[in-house]
């Protein structure tokens, strides 16, 4: 009786659209929270580390079998969300087809590195907001406020209150619900993905096709390996089954938001790492800030400036989208 309990499955969750929550996002909104969920400071780091010591120019190829592999999944997502319309994702989906206690471990996984990694994107945007400003928050805080020398790992230096501040802003715009906070996620995603499009289109104008003559020079296997460390960028795919009981017509929209948002990422990682290895060699790439840098040495040395800005507001939007997930899984 006792093994049979930890393998019980919930299926009267099925088919069940009665929920406490406003169904208030549509088609539009459902895409723009799992782009937003996809594309954060990621994507500005693990494009130019692959392409400088994995794939070269070849990191568009790596980009779209990293996306065929991540469609597998999503197709997954999309057919338990048309079956299953209830807040939780992949939780929920494991109850009801797997059982009780593997719905735990998944669930308990999921909120562990849903909290870790919403702590990285807090200190990610930190750290990028500050370099706006010439680090003088870093330095003001450690000259005035408080720094330890001596701290121990995993311990900081100095208490980062530009993450700590921007992660209570984010449940402060959570706390007004979805209904209202959508319009900034919305908002800060067409900032990102405006952004992604700049770095595609431009890095063909400034770029030389030169670049790309040796366009697999780690050979066919690296373009493997670079794939797998870029599977890393597209995580947040689900984003919009976890928000399916706020979903107008969920069992419809919500499979066709999953996919599409995923193609859509796929689609400009692609053209960002083409561009990026277009716009300079892949031996000169600098692996810490590989745009800005690319940028700073091209025609246009001031576009390097909109990078950073771009960077912001992308981890911002990651964390934003990042916070409501652990939010409802929870």
């Amino acid at each position: 009786m006792f093994f049979r309990n930890l393998f019980r499955k919930k299926h009267s969750i099925i088919n069940d659209l009665n929920t406490p929550l406003l169904r208030c996002l549509n088609l539009f909104d459902l895409i723009f929270l799992s782009v937003s969920g996809m594309v954060g400071s990621g994507i500005y780091v693990l494009t130019g580390v692959v392409a400088k010591t994995q794939t070269g120019p070849a990191i568009i190829i790596s980009n779209l079998l990293a996306g065929l592999a991540c469609l597998f999944g999503a197709l997954c997502y999309a057919e338990f969300a048309a079956r299953i319309p209830r807040a939780g994702s992949s939780y929920i989906f494991i109850y009801e087809s797997v059982g009780e206690i593997l719905a735990f471990l998944v669930g308990f996984a999921s909120i562990v590195g849903g909290l870790a990694s919403l702590g990285v994107s807090a200190r990610v945007w930190s750290a990028y907001f500050d370099t706006l400003f010439n680090n003088k928050i870093h330095s003001f805080i450690t000259k005035y406020i408080i720094y330890w020398p001596n701290a121990p790992a995993p311990f900081a230096k100095y208490p980062d209150l530009l993450a700590f501040g921007i992660t209570i802003l984010i449940i402060l715009a959570m706390l007004a619900g979805l209904r209202n906070s959508k319009y900034l996620t919305n908002s800060l995603t067409i900032v990102n993905m405006s952004a992604l499009v700049f770095i595609g289109i431009t890095g063909f104008i400034l770029g030389d096709i030169h670049n790309y003559q040796s366009f697999m020079p780690f050979g066919v296997q690296s373009i493997f390996r670079g794939s797998s460390l870029l599977l890393y960028s597209y995580i947040g795919f689900e984003m919009a089954t976890i928000a399916i009981e706020e979903a107008k017509n969920p069992s419809k929209i919500v499979p066709q938001a999953t996919v599409i948002s995923l193609l859509i990422v796929t689609l400009l990682y692609s053209l960002v790492g083409a561009s990026l290895t277009y716009l300079i060699s892949y031996k000169d790439i600098n692996s810490e800030s590989s745009f800005a840098h690319a940028y700073g040495l091209s025609k246009w040395p001031w576009a390097r400036y909109l990078i950073s800005i771009a960077i912001v507001f992308s981890a911002g939007g990651n964390l934003l989208s990042g916070t409501y997930g652990n939010i409802r899984v929870m």
